[in-house]
């Protein structure tokens, strides 16, 4: 069996090769460089970035192309081990740009404090997970707040969510200060009802299902892994397990999205990274940022192939990580999933 290769390394924009085999520069303020991607030269554009080679054995999917906008989301037994080292290998470097191509904000929700997770509903609208419990946005505008879950003295927020194949929306919680186990995993369902689906969290961050909606990744992010549920429609997540141990150093998991493959890609908060690891739980690329604080990866475009990564500011000086806070775009080479939609 041939050996396994180094994971494929990317960082956004990366344009398609050129006709000429000569590694023409990469424009940067910090001035210029070469980069190869695969067995192909290619001129990207952007900031300083740590180059890695491709491995002569990588298959090439296409380089990534990222863009910057100004800063603006039981018990555990271990399953496969994960490969501390992606199969295939090269990095590309980021475009720093002022704002997206193509993207526009259409209305803004007055939702209070904490917009903590937002998903499209099945007939217009969008269901929100808001400080304390949830709130409904019909196709027309108007907002609904259900009843709060819990009250405001407890220091308890949501913080991340999404929906299962059956169209219930869940979302998780986490304490303010971020004192151990305060958190909880919440499921709203399309009759209003809200149902405690696991406790003891800590800060209850990315969860996404599988392609065949058979398993769900789920991050709580003091943990340092990606865990694992089994899901029925009947019986909810059951069977958690490890997925994924993030190695010491990396970063801590946050969120995380699944490509129609099933891959998972994690955002490594403090890691400047988003990984992604196949089914089997092997790291298969990682995106290098110029950000160090990572906090969420989606997929989006025309295509479902531009994957959308956040960053956060938070607790950072003025002048310390000058590009945190921005939103970068990055061409994964794999599509995501549709979103799925609330049945509500």
């Amino acid at each position: 069996m041939a050996p396994a290769s180094s994971p494929r390394m990317r960082s956004p924009h990366c344009p398609p090769p050129p006709a000429t085999t000569g590694s023409p520069p990469i424009s940067s303020a910090a001035g210029t460089a070469s980069l190869t991607c695969s067995t192909k030269s290619v001129a990207v554009h952007g900031g300083p970035a740590t180059l890695r080679p491709a491995s002569a054995t990588s298959s090439s999917r296409p380089c990534i192309d990222n863009s910057t906008a100004g800063p603006q989301t039981a018990s555990s037994t271990s399953s496969a081990p994960a490969s501390t080292q992606p199969r295939r290998g090269h990095q590309t470097p980021y475009d720093q740009r002022k704002s997206v191509k193509g993207l526009s904000i259409e209305r803004l929700w007055p939702v209070g404090d904490v917009a903590a997770a937002v998903r499209p509903r099945r007939e217009g609208g969008a269901v929100l997970g808001v400080e304390r419990g949830f709130a409904l946005e019909d196709a027309d505008g108007t907002l609904t707040r259900l009843p709060a879950l819990w009250g405001d003295d407890r220091g308890i927020r949501m913080n991340e969510g999404g929906c299962d194949p059956e169209g219930r929306f869940y979302c998780g919680s986490m304490a303010y200060d971020k004192r151990p186990g305060a958190g909880a995993l919440y499921r709203l369902a399309a009759d209003g009802s809200v149902t405690v689906v696991l406790t003891g969290a800590t800060v209850s961050n990315g969860l996404e299902w599988s392609p065949d909606g058979t398993l769900a990744y789920y991050n709580d992010t003091p943990t340092h892994r990606i865990a694992v549920f089994d899901y029925d429609p009947e019986a909810g997540l059951t069977g958690q397990r490890t997925f994924v141990a993030i190695p010491a150093g990396a970063g801590r998991s946050d969120g995380l999205t699944v490509d129609a493959q099933g891959g998972v890609w994690v955002a490594l908060n403090n890691g400047g990274a988003v990984r992604s690891y196949s089914s089997a739980a092997v790291l298969d690329e990682v995106v290098e940022l110029p950000a160090r604080k990572v906090t969420a990866c989606t997929f989006g475009g025309p295509r479902l192939d531009e994957l959308f990564i956040t960053t956060s500011r938070e607790d950072l000086e003025p002048t310390e990580d000058p590009l945190a806070g921005s939103l970068f775009r990055a061409r994964a080479g794999v599509a995501g999933l549709p979103v799925r939609e609330f049945a509500g």
